[in-house]
């Protein structure tokens, strides 16, 4: 069997798709380059991916509205220039409207009779620019997003199902069951967070709600570790200062190494989220670490893994108190996070993996090799 020969463009490499990257390019039936460019203010990875075997090209990444570390557009002047039917079968690009040069590309993919897919959150829950997400779905071959209900929001806006693929979001889970180590909640003391140090994160509500939990007395033994970097940082430090947690505080620096990140996670009891999850509920997932994060936040789609009281924990949205309760409620019960443990690395085992992911990008493939472009 020949290989299908596809274009896969992305804004630049981030270290938590290295993974998923690698285990696409492995498939037999797939055949994959890379356009990818530099990320602004961001990790770049591009160079692990080719050292694993990878065939990458730079498409030039500009940012010409940059606000710090931030672009609200990226432009790879690059892109179009690998459009070439005698070169690839199929193209697959961000389904991010700020990848400017990717409305060109499947233009161009379209007038020369190749198959292009969409890959990525479509339409977000709040609905904003449905009708224009649905139109450029339309051009499409076909398109994969991240969970069932993102396919559910564009099957109602007049999508055929058969076209939308569900690629659950996915970190690398057989090296993180490596670095696992067993857990027992009686063993442990750590609540941490990990990810950025943002707003929009709303750590400083999780250091409101530790304080107190601790201040009850119940585990003085606790530390709250921090794992992440961002603009919050020096008010967030200066918080914990003034709620007197500082001693038992940790904070450090954000990084990308499942190895380096695995003996936080080890020592851990929980994962414990202030605002909007992401990514990282899978990870935790994947080291058995149940999750405590806040109900009616606008979630990324990796929030359907989580299932309260199966394999993590809710609490009110914007309220310290209820995180400081379910803390207490979780320490009090270390034999129901035991429980919880198990249930959260069965759950990413399989529907979670980054095979499960890879083989969702050959079926979408094979799909639109056989449909009329």
């Amino acid at each position: 069997m020949t290989p299908t020969r596809v274009l896969l463009q992305n804004p630049w490499v981030a270290p938590y798709r290295l993974a998923v990257f690698d285990a696409i390019r492995s498939r037999p039936e797939l055949d994959v380059t890379f356009a990818v460019g530099k990320p602004l203010g961001e990790a770049d990875a591009s160079q692990d991916l080719a050292s694993r075997g990878a065939r990458i090209i730079d498409v030039g990444n500009q940012f010409p509205f940059r606000r710090g570390t931030r672009s609200l557009i990226t432009l790879q002047g690059g892109l179009l220039a690998q459009v070439d039917r005698k070169r690839f079968d199929v193209m697959i690009a961000s389904f991010d409207p700020r990848m400017v040069m990717n409305l060109l590309a499947m233009r161009k993919a379209r007038r020369l009779g190749i198959p292009f897919i969409w890959w990525g959150h479509g339409v977000r829950p709040r609905g904003r620019f449905a009708s224009f997400y649905k139109r450029l779905v339309d051009k499409a071959s076909a398109v994969i997003v991240y969970d069932g209900e993102g396919k559910e929001r564009l099957v109602r806006l007049g999508v055929s199902p058969n076209k939308v693929f569900v690629a659950w979001n996915s970190v690398d889970t057989a090296e993180i069951a490596r670095l696992r180590q067993p857990y027992h909640a009686d063993d442990r003391s750590d609540v941490l967070y990990i990810g950025r140090l943002v707003a929009s994160k709303k750590v400083d509500l999780l250091l409101r709600g530790f304080s107190l939990f601790a201040a009850s007395g119940m585990s003085p033994e606790v530390r709250l570790t921090v794992l992440g970097s961002g603009p919050e940082e020096t008010a967030l430090k200066s918080l914990a200062e003034s709620l007197g947690i500082a001693q038992n505080t940790e904070f450090i620096p954000g990084m990308y190494e499942q190895s380096q990140i695995a003996p936080y996670f080890n020592r851990s009891v929980v994962h414990a989220c202030g605002g909007y999850v992401g990514l990282s509920v899978i990870q935790s997932l994947a080291f058995g670490v149940p999750v405590v994060a806040p109900s009616g936040e606008p979630h990324s789609p990796e929030i359907a893994a989580l299932e309260d009281r199966v394999n993590s924990r809710f609490f009110a949205r914007d309220s310290a108190d209820d995180l400081a309760q379910v803390l207490t409620d979780c320490f009090a019960d270390r034999a129901g996070l035991d429980r919880q443990s198990a249930a959260g690395i069965k759950k990413v085992s399989g529907q979670f993996s980054v095979e499960a992911m890879a083989a969702t990008f050959v079926e979408a493939v094979d799909f639109v090799k056989g449909c009329a472009v």
